[in-house]
């Protein structure tokens, strides 16, 4: 189904408004084009002294070709990269004084019209990270190419190797607007409010490690959402109708508080502003990203294991918990003879291991009412960290019917616990 797309045309007053094509019209089939532009309409207005377009490909792409009057521009340059990835900061925008007077070296101002585009698939979305950071900044007609440059050279249109200056501008940033950002203080404080997308690759959500995180695997909960999946094969996003329903079968809804997190804060950016554009108005991006959470010791960790999706303490994060006296439930599941040879003081026993017959679960079933009590976390123990626990945990939420955000799994279980079982120390 093809849904009209209404939009203002972005070029300047004029006695004639119909000049606008109906291909114009129909650039992405979207019902908001407050977020996207086509080539077209591009070609048309790529001289015109109130549109900048934005090159976020990086240099050695820029000076292949690109777009004529692009300007080159690069993420990490609005960003604090003065800190290693997984340091508390590293990726977050610059304060709205410095932020103010990088946008101004681009000649942008609030009344410009600003095109950003980027290497569609192939890239994370840099142009979606710029966009977002500009209406961050106020700067609510910035947009993105639609199929960015790829479709722009599909389209048969000039491709230019002569570098473009910016003229300076007078635009200055008092504050942001933090409506479309969280932080992990925040995400922290109210997590179980929020639903999370993890908007990077399979590999990354399972645990695989490819850019020096400081741990492998997913935040708690967080569903699978890849950025790769918002696009066509050509590059083009796909059409309103498509991805309303693919984020209504990954039980999304628009009143939904959403949280987008990827790596360093790109691929989610871009996520940000397709929900937000489709009517998802409570979408948040979460700038810091996985970089800061895996860095983060306190922050636990989801991870799949046997395609099972767990999540898990740490014992550093466990020991901590115990050590404020954090309401939490601790299930040990350990065999009667080892939980007797070693085990963390205060916790449940049940010796329920190794929770595969009747009998096992049986042993479970008697701390039910004590667990159905509250709403506290509950953390696993079995010998290893491994079968057992996992078992346990299937079996509290599928059977018992216990909600799953409270479900945790202690890291490596008893065996890998560095502390004094009685002291914790």
């Amino acid at each position: 189904m093809i849904l009209l797309l209404v939009i203002s045309i972005m070029g300047g007053c004029t006695s004639n408004q119909e000049q606008t094509t109906q291909e114009e019209k129909e650039i992405s089939k979207f019902e908001d084009n407050a977020y996207f532009v086509n080539g077209d309409w591009v070609n048309v207005h790529l001289e015109d002294e109130d549109v900048i377009i934005l090159d976020a490909r990086g240099d050695k792409a820029y000076g292949k070709g690109h777009i004529k009057n692009a300007l080159p521009v690069a993420w990490p340059n609005f960003a604090k990269m003065d800190v290693k990835p997984g340091v508390k900061g590293f990726g977050v925008l610059l304060n709205p004084e410095e932020l103010g007077k990088k946008i101004a070296d681009l000649g942008i101002t609030k009344d410009k019209k600003v095109i950003a585009y980027g290497p569609a698939q192939d890239g994370w979305g840099e142009d979606g990270r710029i966009v977002w950071m500009l209406k961050m900044a106020g700067i609510e007609k910035a947009k993105m190419l639609n199929g960015s440059f790829e479709y722009w050279e599909d389209k048969g249109y000039a491709v230019s190797k002569e570098a473009s200056e910016a003229k300076k501008s007078d635009f200055t940033l008092e504050k942001l607007d933090f409506s479309r950002n969280i932080d992990t203080k925040a995400l922290m404080d109210k997590y179980n409010d929020y639903v999370i997308l993890d908007t990077r690759t399979k590999d990354e959500y399972e645990g695989a490690i490819k850019y020096n995180e400081a741990r492998g695997g997913h935040l708690p909960g967080a569903i699978f959402a890849p950025y790769s999946d918002l696009f066509n094969d050509d590059g083009t996003l796909k059409n309103q109708e498509t991805l309303e329903k693919m984020f209504m079968d990954l039980g999304l809804s628009k009143e939904d508080k959403i949280v987008t997190y990827c790596t360093g804060g790109i691929r989610s950016a871009y996520m940000q502003l397709v929900l937000e554009m489709l009517g998802y108005k409570h979408a948040m991006n979460y700038d810091a990203s996985f970089y800061e959470w895996a860095g983060n010791k306190d922050a636990k960790l989801g991870k799949v294991v046997d395609d099972k999706i767990l999540k898990y303490y740490t014992a550093e994060q466990l020991q901590k918990s115990m050590k404020e006296k954090a309401p939490i439930h601790i299930v040990d599941i350990q065999p009667k003879e080892d939980f007797e040879k070693h085990h963390i003081k205060g916790v449940i026993n049940t010796y329920a291991y190794p929770v595969k017959s009747d009998e096992d679960k049986a042993k479970l079933d008697k701390i039910i009412p004590v667990l159905e009590g509250d709403k506290e976390e509950i953390v696993i123990i079995c010998p290893k960290g491994g079968g057992g626990a996992t078992r346990t945990y299937e079996y509290l939420k599928d059977d018992k019917k216990i909600d799953e955000k409270r479900l945790f799994i202690l890291e490596k279980g008893q065996a890998g616990w560095p502390f004094d079982v009685e002291t914790n120390k």
